[in-house]
């Protein structure tokens, strides 16, 4: 290996006051093919510091306006400059003006007059020092890198891991409430096809009749399994969200007119209040799944000969939609996990109906897909009132 390979193609500033002095040390150290800057002040030296970023400064302590220490430490209070390593270039051999030297961070001192074999050794040797600390800082960047890349992969894996056990209790718990949800109707059909079997003479009524709760069950079925596979569908990213203007007052009004046989069934008052064509920004289609949800929730949990009032009405730059009941209402524990899934509430629907306990995890996500909030008032014993907020159509 040559001698002086770390010479090549570095870059050295030299700053003398002296024209002279420049040449006869920038021709030394062309000769060893170093790239030269020249600077004839402390001003001039700074500026070609900052801009070029040379490896190495070799810098002539008295100098005419800013002497060599008064250069240093202006290239110390500098980031950009800091790091590169100066050797004093001094005539002065006081032990005390070298210590002083150092003391301002310097790397090295050369005196005057310069001796070629001694410049190109020191200017070497610290050229040596920085490629090395150059590659001790990539080194520890490039681990700290790797470090930070795998702390990553570890809490992504932790994630993951967390997110599979959940998925594997929800699996769990999907199959301990199918088991449960789907048996009675099962059970049901079975025997009511058995009854319509074995009966010698049955009218057509009778087998009507049979045929009616034999529908009903099986709807039931696909009530569960449907909101089953709504969840899987939102959680696989299959949920597709159109916003577009739209009339909130007759979506609403529509979706809740569809209730009103249930209601009577009931003897439910269905009191609908959507004002006059109020328009906000929603998806339609997934807007009347929400409310055929709330609607069917406030049916499911009221008792006979009560009422339930949907209204529609524009509120702080927002469409809010209530849908309020005069059911049982909820207790505060009920209230904390009502958003969540599978969950079970202390209410229970006044007429047998089926409650799978998914439906307001998935209403929660789509009106939050819809950039919507929905939220619950509520007091035991004194009904419930479910809220929805749409962005508002801006002009």
């Amino acid at each position: 290996m040559n001698t002086y390979s770390h010479l090549a193609n570095s870059t050295v500033l030299i700053v003398d006051d002296v024209a002279e002095n420049l040449e006869v040390l920038g021709s030394k150290l062309q000769a060893a093919s170093v790239n030269v800057l020249a600077a004839q002040s402390g001003e001039s030296a700074l500026k070609i510091a900052t801009a070029k970023r040379p490896d190495l400064i070799l810098l002539d302590v008295q100098m005419p306006m800013m002497d060599g220490y008064t250069v240093k430490e202006h290239l110390g209070e500098n980031p950009v400059t800091a790091d590169i390593p100066v050797i004093f270039l001094t005539a002065r051999t006081d032990v005390a003006d070298i210590v002083h030297g150092f003391e301002l961070g310097a790397a090295d001192y050369i005196t005057k007059p310069v001796q070629t074999p001694e410049l190109l050794a020191r200017v070497k040797h610290h050229l040596e020092l920085r490629f090395l600390r150059l590659q001790q800082e990539q080194r520890e960047r490039a681990l700290e890198r790797e470090i930070g890349e795998r702390i990553m992969a570890e809490e992504a894996l932790r994630k993951a891991n967390e997110r599979l056990e959940e998925l594997n209790a929800q699996k769990n718990e999907f199959i301990g409430i199918a088991v449960h949800d789907l048996k009675n109707p099962l059970s049901g059909i079975a025997a009511l096809a058995q009854t319509v079997k074995e009966l010698p003479d049955i009218e057509r009524a009778e087998i009507e009749e049979y045929m009616k709760k034999i529908i009903a069950s099986a709807n039931r079925m696909f009530d569960l399994i449907k909101s089953f596979l709504n969840v899987n569908a939102i959680e696989q990213g299959g949920l597709r969200i159109n916003l577009t203007p739209a009339n909130i007052s007759l979506v609403t009004r529509m979706a809740t007119q569809s209730y009103l046989l249930k209601a009577q069934a009931k003897s439910i008052a269905l009191h609908i209040d959507t004002g006059e064509d109020i328009h906000g920004v929603a998806d339609e289609s997934i807007l009347v799944q929400v409310l055929d949800n709330l609607v069917s929730n406030a049916l499911k949990f009221s008792p006979m000969q009560r009422s339930i009032y949907v209204r529609v009405k524009e509120c702080n730059n927002c469409i809010k939609i209530e849908v309020q009941d005069e059911g049982p209402g909820l207790s505060n524990d009920d209230k904390k996990k009502l958003f969540g899934k599978f969950a079970r509430l202390s209410a229970r629907p006044t007429a047998g109906e089926s409650s799978t306990g998914l439906g307001l995890s998935i209403v929660k996500t789509m009106v939050e897909a819809m950039n919507g909030t929905i939220w619950c008032e509520s007091e035991l014993g004194q009904g419930a009132m479910f809220c929805l907020e749409l962005p508002i159509v801006s002009d």
